[in-house]
C-alpha cells in the first residue's frame, strides 16, 4: 500500500465563469464564489482532488475559513494515512474537530478520488457500482419576469432538456402566475419542480400548492423555514403533493427524524452540508428505509465536485429523479472530463477516480 501526503492547491480563488449563471438564479446581484481545491498526493505522485464551495447559510463556513481549517487543523492529521484507509482518515479529522462540513467534504472527496485512482477504477465502483449509465439533470429558472422565464424554459426544451427547476418564494401570486405560464409553454412532457428556499409562510405555501396542484409538478422543495418541522410535516399531510426538503436536511440525525415521521418525500443531498460522501450515502440509506427518494445536488461547484455528485447519483438506488448537476451545462468549457452531456443527460465516464482531467480555464489541475 502507498501512504498519502497532502497539500492544498491554489487555496481559494474566484471562478468568474460561475458568476454569469448564478447572477439571476435567486433574483439577487452577482455573487462571487470562492472554491477551495484540495490536492492529496501519494508516495508515487498520484493525485486525488476534492473541492469545497461552501454555503455560509447552511454551515456557517466561508472559503477563507475552510482553507484555514484545512491548512491549520485537518491536513496534518492525515499525513501518513494509507490513501485507501478512508475510515481511519475520517476518524482522525472528526476526532480533531467536530462540524466543519465543507472542509471535511473536500478532504473526503480527495481521498475517494485518490483511492479509486490507486485501484484504477472509476469512483462509482467505490459505492458498489453504478445502477444507471446516465443521469438526468435539471436546468434552472430563477426569480425573473414571466416573459423571460417562458423564453428560457422553451429554450431549454428545444436544447433537449427534460427537467426544469423553478425558484419561487418571494411573491406567491406572482410565483403562481409564472409557474403556470411556464407549464403552459413547455407542456406536460417536461418535468417541472419548484424550490422556495424556505421563503413561504404556511398559508402562502398552502395557497401556492392549491393553485398549482393540477400542473403535475414533480416536487415542491423547501417551501417552509428549515426549523418548521411540524409545518413541513403538516403541509405534506394536508396537501398530498411531493414535498422535498433541502435546508432542513443537513445531518444524519435530521434525516432520521424526517424518515421516522414520514415528514417528506424527497431529500436533497448536498455534500457541502452533509460533510461528505459517506454521510450522504448514510442519509440515502435512511431515505430508502422510509421510501423517500433523493436528489443529488452540486450547487456553485466546479466539475470536481460535480463529478463526485454524478458518480454518486449514478450509484444510489433512491436517486431516481433528475439531479442538480448543472455546471456541465452552464460552464461546459471550464473543465476537461470523461463525462458526456447529451440531450439533458450526463453519462458517467469510466476513467479512474472522479474522471476530471483538468480545470482548463482556472489552471488548477
Amino acid at each position: 500500500m502507498t501512504y498519502g501526503k497532502s497539500c492544498i492547491s491554489r487555496g481559494v480563488f474566484a471562478a468568474q465563469k460561475n458568476q454569469s449563471y448564478w447572477q439571476r438564479l435567486n433574483g439577487r446581484p452577482a455573487q462571487i464564489r470562492g472554491h477551495v481545491i484540495v490536492k492529496l498526493t501519494d508516495e508515487n505522485g498520484l493525485c486525488g482532488w476534492g473541492e469545497a464551495t461552501p454555503l455560509p447559510k447552511f454551515t456557517g463556513e466561508t472559503p477563507e475559513f475552510v482553507q484555514y481549517v484545512l491548512e491549520k487543523e485537518l491536513i496534518s492529521e492525515i499525513i501518513g494515512v494509507d490513501a485507501a484507509d478512508l475510515w481511519e482518515a475520517r476518524n482522525r479529522w472528526n476526532h480533531k474537530l467536530p462540524e466543519h462540513a465543507a472542509a471535511k467534504m473536500a478532504l473526503e472527496a480527495a481521498f475517494y478520488d485518490l483511492a479509486a485512482k490507486e485501484r484504477k477504477i472509476p469512483l462509482y465502483q467505490m459505492f458498489g457500482g453504478k445502477l444507471r449509465e446516465k443521469v438526468m439533470i435539471n436546468r434552472h429558472l430563477g426569480i425573473m419576469g414571466i416573459d423571460e422565464a417562458v423564453e428560457k424554459a422553451v429554450q431549454y426544451r428545444e436544447q433537449g432538456y427534460h427537467s426544469i427547476k423553478m425558484k419561487i418564494g418571494t411573491d406567491v401570486e406572482e410565483d403562481i402566475r409564472r409557474v403556470c405560464a411556464v407549464r403552459d409553454a413547455v407542456g406536460y412532457e417536461m418535468k417541472l419542480r419548484v424550490d422556495a428556499n424556505a421563503g413561504y409562510s404556511y398559508s402562502d405555501a398552502y395557497k401556492f400548492i392549491r393553485k398549482t396542484c393540477d400542473l403535475d409538478l414533480e416536487m415542491y422543495e423547501q417551501l417552509l423555514d428549515k426549523h418548521d418541522f411540524n409545518g413541513i410535516k403538516q403541509l405534506k399531510r394536508d396537501t398530498g403533493v411531493v414535498i422535498g426538503v433541502d435546508e432542513a436536511i443537513n445531518t444524519v440525525q435530521e434525516a432520521v427524524r424526517y424518515a421516522y415521521e414520514r415528514a417528506a418525500d424527497v431529500f436533497v443531498l448536498k455534500l457541502v452540508k452533509t460533510g461528505g460522501i459517506q454521510n450522504a450515502v448514510t442519509i440515502s440509506e435512511i431515505a430508502a428505509s422510509a421510501g423517500i427518494r433523493c436528489v443529488v445536488t452540486s450547487t456553485y461547484d466546479t466539475q470536481i465536485n460535480g463529478a463526485v455528485c454524478l458518480h454518486l447519483a449514478s450509484s444510489l438506488p433512491v436517486s431516481t429523479m433528475s439531479n442538480d448537476i448543472t455546471c456541465y451545462a452552464t460552464q461546459p468549457d471550464m473543465a476537461d472530463t470523461c463525462h458526456v452531456l447529451k440531450d439533458g443527460y450526463l453519462t458517467v465516464g469510466d476513467e479512474a477516480g472522479i474522471g476530471v482531467r483538468s480545470l482548463k480555464e482556472m489552471k488548477i489541475v
